[in-house]
């Protein structure tokens, strides 16, 4: 992890498909839909939507059902991409998540990559490498770049303490 101007930077590694397209079905979304399963370290299923208004009526208070459900379980990232999709060489899509175990979150990095990495694969050989991806938290940028062992993705954005305090265990 380094400095990068207001923010910070981190290479995440190599990142690899999971195989196979869980039917994923989430709350207020009319129909099942196809995701696409990414893994950046953790596990990720990603699923495409057609509007920003299709996105703000799905309720991610609940758990997304998987089917076939991962044996790890998985995160799950709905998004929408942006119209143009690429503007001055940058990708542009919007997202929200559900993380496994804590419920829907402001935001998540290997969210926001896996998303960026997903839409880059469906949107075929001629997609850019560098992505904004846009939280209700706030943006992330994206990018994937060749190293000696892999593809790997990075994640860039700012940094906030939102919460400070003490746990006293028993």
């Amino acid at each position: 992890m380094q400095r990068s101007g207001s923010g910070f930077q981190v290479d995440l590694g190599r990142w690899e498909l999971a195989g196979g397209e869980p039917l994923v079905r989430a709350k207020d979304l009319q129909v099942a839909r196809p995701g696409l399963g990414i893994d950046v370290g953790n596990p990720h299923v990603v699923v495409a939507l057609s509007s920003e208004d299709e996105l703000a009526e799905a309720d991610l208070a609940f758990v997304p059902q998987l089917d076939p459900e991962p044996a790890a379980g998985a995160n799950v990232e709905l998004v929408v991409p942006a119209d143009p999709l690429v503007v001055d060489g940058v990708g542009h899509i919007t997202m929200r998540v559900h993380e496994r175990g804590s419920g829907e979150t402001l935001s998540c990095g290997t969210g926001a990559a896996a998303a960026a990495l997903a839409t880059r694969h469906w949107a075929g050989a001629a997609a850019p490498h560098q992505w904004r991806v846009q939280l209700p938290g706030g943006a992330l940028g994206v990018r994937m770049f060749p190293t000696e062992d892999g593809e790997h993705v990075g994640l860039s954005g700012p940094a906030e303490l939102v919460f400070d305090g003490v746990v006293a265990l028993a």
